[in-house]
């Protein structure tokens, strides 16, 4: 096998995502907690690597808290999200669970901006928007499907 060095093609390494437009998929949403103590919803977005773009396959990681003054998130939250995802209006969910386990495998188009808390500055998503390269639902990312032929019973 031969192999030709392309040194434009490079790692970026594990710098900050720089702000801008990514074209991303939900890798996992799922409700989580910190060390301390403190619910949130955790969603892991892998930018898309079948799409032309930088940073093709690093990972952004959102958080979404409840609020302060009620104990619970705020729907608008996951409308935002729901719609920039282009799931369908109106459908019902029996748990937060469900609806989340609905964002996985779906494509969506974030703008990142960086915030600084406690001397550190991280990414965020200040904006959900539809993709702009529709395709089917990822399902398991990284992984391959099996078919019946795969399967040796």
């Amino acid at each position: 096998m031969s192999f030709e060095l392309n040194t434009n093609d490079v790692y970026e390494g594990c710098s900050l995502l720089p702000k801008g437009e990514y074209e991303v998929t939900v890798e996992d949403a799922k409700e989580d907690m910190t060390q301390g103590g403190k619910e949130h919803v955790a969603i892991n977005l892998r930018v898309r690597e079948d799409v032309e773009q930088k940073y093709q396959r690093k990972m952004i990681f959102v958080k979404i808290w409840k609020l302060r003054d009620t104990g619970k998130y705020n729907p608008k939250q996951f409308n935002t999200i729901g719609r920039a995802l282009g799931m369908q209006n109106g459908k019902k969910y029996n748990s937060l669970k469900d609806l989340l386990d609905d964002f996985i495998g779906l494509h969506t188009r974030v703008t990142i901006g960086h915030q600084t808390y406690n001397e550190q500055t991280r990414e965020v998503v200040n904006k959900w928007d539809f993709t702009k390269y529709p395709k089917d639902r990822t399902l398991n990312v990284g992984y391959k499907e099996l078919q019946n032929d795969d399967v040796p019973f």
